[in-house]
């Protein structure tokens, strides 16, 4: 595998589609392969990675390390490990992102499925930075390429107030 940050960043967004899980799976890549790069072990690098990871991520940056593979974090060395995880943080930025406001916080699974749906329809290197509003109960809103949509219960029932009132006045009579 190449070394080049750009490689290492598709690998990466292969399963990391969210701001949030972006910059903690990089935080935990970086502690991880510190970690095998500067202490004395002879335990395979994945296996010294995850190891680390269980013990401060969850289950599911677990298997995103696993599905990264050895070739990523092998690709960082003792003399370039600070300055490919600068370069990482930088190419992150440079990403396109779709700001999405939902109601209650998703699974993962479910912020998954989103998230490969927005790259198909999108951009293939959306960041999805995630809020939670409940003014967007059934529904969601989102900001993309500098514009709001909103599609939530609310909205829709600011669009129809007419015909509500007036549906409503005819039962009153």
């Amino acid at each position: 595998m190449s070394t080049d940050v750009t490689t290492i960043l598709l690998v990466i967004q292969k399963n990391t589609f969210t701001v949030a899980d972006m910059h903690r799976r990089l935080g935990l890549l970086r502690q991880c392969v510190e970690t095998a790069l500067f202490t004395e072990s002879d335990t395979p690098l994945l296996q010294v990675c995850t190891e680390n990871i269980s013990k401060e991520g969850d289950e599911d940056d677990v298997q995103a390390v696993l599905a990264w593979g050895e070739p990523v974090l092998a690709a960082f060395t003792r003399e370039d490990v600070h300055k490919k995880m600068i370069d990482l943080h930088a190419a992150i930025e440079d990403l396109p992102l779709l700001t999405l406001y939902i109601p209650m916080e998703f699974s993962s699974a479910e912020m998954t499925t989103i998230g490969q749906w927005c790259r198909t329809q999108c951009d293939q290197s959306i960041l999805l930075d995630v809020h939670i509003d409940a003014h967007v109960v059934g529904g969601c809103a989102f900001v993309w390429n500098d514009t709001y949509h909103e599609f939530s219960f609310r909205s829709r029932i600011k669009e129809q107030a007419g015909v509500i009132t007036n549906t409503l006045s005819s039962y009153a009579k």
